[in-house]
């Protein structure tokens, strides 16, 4: 080994060392960082006739470009917030294990075909599992650290069989600093000592901790279907959100049991045919309302809603005309941290039997948007189709939960110790 390799792979251990610890903490500089690292290892592993290696640093470099990107950009486009660390779906599996799979056996054919490595099964399976570890680093998926730990396990017998022993015994420091960033990352994961401790949490705890997201809107606006996969997203996570709880509307239980009551009398009977009074709204409100906190109390530390009671009134008001002090009483009883307005623009009209005001739904749109504003609530436009809707509510979503949760600092110890007296 000459000279010139021998610094190249010191600069690799180094680099590659800092790059690992940064990764851990989860600061942006180790993109650039890892970037120098890829191009010094480009030169040590084509001297060793690690061919595979050598071009998967090129594309480690592309992918460092993608998670550089990712990690400023991923939680949403209009979003701040940092992209939070997660669980790898078992969609997310299939795709990796089988992409990984079938990239391990075609690789292995043309390292023994075209080359002269002598390990070609090693090599592509380092390469496999490398490749699969970088793509889940780009989307902070929690397991690239365990796809890390069982590629650096191959590497280090691997790096000595080369009698490559400086980077043998880097890989060997990468697997001490990939068992340090899988920890960190759990913690993180968790969001805060709250969520850390959720399984420990009892109900009314739960109940008060909770992080309730609301989706509202229009007539056929896409409400129910964007609550029902924003839902779906966060029990795929698994870990403690996979009690994700989803609370239905029961506005629309209501009217389809009022429905059903009215065509048991008279069959002809239909939607058009119904009315509303005013004494009606205060009862699906508290309803609406019951079945959240109970939802709340027993499920993950993010709870999705198909509308809430503050959005029963501005329903009152759209079918008698005015607002209703009970509800909005009811409605001021239980915070909820985040609100999600489905727009009505480019959203088809579905008339299921139980609506009748499409032409409503631009004043409606309108109505949602001003009263969330005048009471100073969060809240966000979804816009777009069903994807784009729903990538935009888990990034604000998100948002909500990497702020954690606050709590006071312990109250003071002022009780003294007890004197002897006499």
């Amino acid at each position: 080994m000459g000279w010139a390799t021998s610094w190249t792979e010191i600069l690799g251990f180094a680099t590659g060392a800092v790059c690992v610890w940064l990764v851990g903490r989860q600061h942006i500089a180790n993109w650039p960082i890892g970037i120098a690292n890829n191009i010094f290892f480009i030169a040590l592993f084509t001297q060793a006739g690690l061919y595979a290696d050598a071009g998967l640093q090129i594309v480690f470099i592309t992918l460092a470009v993608y998670g550089w990107w990712c990690w400023l950009h991923g939680a949403g486009p209009d979003s701040t917030a940092a992209l939070p660390v997660r669980r790898t779906t078992a969609n997310e599996w299939v795709v990796l294990v089988a992409a990984g799979a079938a990239g391990v056996v075609a690789l292995t054919v043309l390292l023994s075909q075209v080359t002269d490595s002598s390990v070609p099964f090693w090599d592509a399976l380092t390469t496999g599992l490398s490749l699969m570890a970088t793509y889940g680093q780009c989307r902070k998926l929690l397991e690239s650290w365990l796809l890390w730990i069982a590629a650096d396990l191959v590497y280090i017998p691997l790096y000595i069989y080369k009698d490559l022993y400086l980077t043998a015994l880097l890989y060997t420091g990468f697997l001490l600093l990939c068992v340090t960033g899988l920890l960190r990352w759990r913690r993180s994961l968790h969001t805060g000592p709250a969520v850390g401790c959720w399984e420990f949490l009892g109900p009314a705890v739960r109940g008060a901790l909770t992080r309730r997201v609301v989706v509202l809107g229009a007539e056929s606006t896409g409400t129910t279907t964007l609550s029902i996969d924003l839902a779906a997203h966060y029990r795929q996570r698994g870990g403690v959100w996979a009690a994700t709880e989803w609370v239905a509307e029961y506005g629309r239980q209501y009217s389809a049991q009022k429905l059903a009551t009215a065509q048991a009398a008279d069959p002809t009977a239909t939607w058009s045919d119904m009315s509303f009074s005013s004494g009606e709204f205060p009862v699906i409100a508290r309803r609406q309302d019951a079945n959240e906190q109970q939802a709340a109390r027993s499920g993950a530390p993010v709870l999705i809603c198909d509308t809430d009671s503050f959005a029963t009134g501005i329903w009152h008001e759209r079918y008698l005309g005015a607002r209703n002090a009970e509800v909005e009483r009811i409605a001021t009883r239980t915070r909820r941290d985040l609100y999600l307005l489905t727009d009505h623009v480019g959203v088809p009209f579905d008339d299921d039997g139980l609506r009748d005001g499409e032409h409503l739904r631009p004043w409606m749109t309108d109505r949602f948007r001003e009263e969330l504003a005048h009471t100073g609530r969060r809240f966000r436009i979804m816009r777009g189709d069903r994807t784009t809707r729903l990538t935009a509510a888990v990034a604000a979503v998100d948002e909500l939960l990497a702020e954690g949760w606050q709590f006071a600092d312990p109250l003071p110890e002022n009780i003294r110790p007890a004197t002897r007296s006499g």
